[in-house]
């Protein structure tokens, strides 16, 4: 047999195995990973009593009575991702959103951003959401807290360091009683549309 002839099918025979074998560990891999974050999620979804859907890797249930979610997603207004933690709580009104971000120094205060439609409703929201946001100051890096009026939920976006940056229960629970309470609150201002009591 001609040396060249040999020499190329020897080196496609090689290729076809690492082909092979890059799929295999590709496969595994993703397998792997699904399963990892079926386990860390599996408890968030106990804790609610209700249902982890490992492919779109969410959790499902109730909360105090209300529909709750656990969702890891792409962040949508840049790279990474993040998880979010909602409540659906519809009280019609303006939609507003509430983000603070850690300070690059520790002498610095945390910076605040408040997005909400013309609306003297705004006002009222602005001046208490911080103080009923506290709880989520811990967070590292920046924190979102939002009403949706159309998709009718509040969200707490956080971003994820890793891919497996999900919440402990503790962290998850104390982020969904603070959503339940920032939406009877935020219900009450949509209803009245005046500060509550």
């Amino acid at each position: 047999m001609n040396p060249y002839l040999a020499t190329g099918l020897v080196m496609c025979l090689i290729a076809i195995i690492a082909i092979f074998f890059t799929a295999w560990m590709a496969t595994n891999m993703n397998r792997k990973g699904k399963a990892d974050l079926a386990a860390r999620l599996q408890p968030l979804a106990d804790l609610m009593e209700g249902e982890l859907e490992a492919e779109e890797v969410t959790v499902r249930g109730r909360w105090q009575g209300q529909i709750a979610e656990g969702r890891m997603a792409n962040a949508l207004d840049g790279p990474g991702r993040v998880f979010f933690t909602r409540i659906i709580d519809s009280a019609g009104g303006v939609s507003w959103s509430w983000t603070t971000s850690a300070p690059k120094t520790p002498d610095e205060p945390r910076e605040i951003k408040f997005d909400c439609r013309d609306s003297p409703l705004c006002g009222v929201i602005e001046a208490e959401i911080e103080q009923r946001s506290a709880p989520f100051f811990s967070i590292p890096g920046w924190t979102r807290v939002e009403y949706d009026a159309s998709a009718g939920h509040i969200r707490l976006t956080k971003p994820m360091l890793t891919r497996n940056d999900i919440p402990e229960v503790d962290a998850f629970r104390r982020s969904l009683d603070t959503l339940v309470e920032i939406g009877a609150w935020n219900r009450q201002v949509m209803e009245s549309g005046a500060e509550p009591v």
